[in-house]
């Protein structure tokens, strides 16, 4: 195809490798660009990830920008989200040509009201509701100087949003995100999350054990295993795995309490997969109704029966193919419903179905190039 737009891509981390929500649904969003012949210049702030020439696969060029986090920025009127990701050398890249600009998190915005893009075509892929983001964080931190950060930011970047009437448009990434932000600037349309899959890729049948995974440093995540461990492991006597990246020594110790629990720390992206194939029921529990969780996706993508919380599908189009539990009583009554029920062919359908008209990737970049280039 030949391509004959262009845009710049502001991404507040480097999406390489995909190994955590928000770096999954840009990298997969720069591969449905790229697929849909469109030419993309991005613009990268960089930090703890410093992984270069993947992205130049999918890319005409990749800039990359150091990203300070000296405590000194704290002492800003703006979130310190922000105030870390400014960038004269950014302005001047932007400034090169008069494309259309997608800054990717409100992290990235410092210059979306700056006069010299006052004519620019400017859309914020918005992937939480920010201020709402930290100050469940704040809630769940247990280091007092960490919870008092978080609900500072979180102050911050309530007064930092109007900035978004400066945009030209808002991409949310769920239903709910999508009616707030249309608040702030009208021009809001929700484009769910970009994914890996290209099609439904589950199994009939059934599998051989229970599966929670998930990004293991994440406070959000120790919470939910700890759940599990805490008030179904015990009774249910069904084998169990958790798996994911870095799991804690808290976790690794919680888990030795049970026999018929497994932990795998840092498994390969092929080891992965095969845990989240050939599970019989997926455990995704949250307390944190924030964005859309790619954990989610990949076991929906991928896997048999999934039961989560109600927060987990929250402003995502996707309860009716998930088991909604409210609470450990219902968790286990549906384990113990679904644990030898084979996945069959007409839930294989509905879920066809479900993702494909709201989880599909080529459907997703067409509403942003409306967006971007209408």
């Amino acid at each position: 195809m030949q391509k004959d737009k262009h845009i710049h891509i502001v991404s507040f981390d480097n999406p390489y490798p995909p190994d955590y929500g928000g770096a999954i649904d840009v990298l997969f969003k720069l591969k449905a660009f790229q697929e849909a012949g469109i030419d993309v210049t991005l613009h990268i702030f960089e930090y703890k990830r410093c992984n270069r020439g993947e992205l130049e696969k999918y890319c005409t060029k990749v800039n990359y920008y150091h990203r300070p986090t000296s405590l000194w920025y704290q002492f800003s009127a703006l979130p310190f989200i922000v105030n870390t990701r400014k960038s004269k050398s950014l302005l001047d890249n932007l400034l090169r040509d008069n494309d259309p600009i997608l800054f990717e998190g409100l992290h990235t915005t410092l210059f979306l009201n700056h006069p010299a893009l006052a004519k620019r075509t400017k859309i914020v892929r918005t992937h939480n509701i920010e201020h709402e983001y930290y100050t469940l964080l704040a809630h769940r931190e247990k280091n007092w100087l960490k919870k008092i950060y978080f609900r500072i930011e979180a102050f911050k970047l309530k007064r930092y949003e109007p900035n978004l009437a400066f945009a030209s448009g808002i991409a949310a990434i769920s239903q709910t995100d999508c009616e707030y932000f249309r608040i702030l600037n009208s021009n809001t349309r929700c484009v769910g999350a970009f994914h890996p899959f290209s099609g439904i890729d589950c199994q009939k049948g059934t599998g051989e054990y229970i599966l929670y995974h998930g990004n293991l440093e994440v406070a959000e995540n120790q919470e939910a295993a700890a759940y599990i461990l805490n008030n179904l492991t015990a009774e249910m006597e069904l084998p169990l795995i958790i798996a994911g990246k870095n799991p804690p020594d808290k976790l690794l110790q919680q888990c030795q309490r049970f026999s018929n629990v497994k932990i795998i720390g840092n498994p390969s992206d092929k080891e992965m997969a095969g845990l989240i194939t050939n599970a019989q029921i997926h455990l995704l529990p949250t307390f944190q109704p924030t964005g859309v969780k790619l954990k989610l996706l990949y076991a929906l993508f991928s896997g048999r029966h999934v039961l989560v919380t109600p927060e987990m599908v929250i402003g995502s189009d996707l309860q009716n193919i998930c088991v909604v539990c409210h609470s450990p009583v219902e968790f286990k009554q549906q384990i113990r419903r679904l644990y030898k029920q084979p996945f069959d062919e007409q839930m294989l359908s509905n879920r066809q179905s479900a993702l494909t008209e709201h989880y599909n990737n080529q459907q997703n970049i067409a509403k942003l190039q409306d967006l971007l280039f209408s």
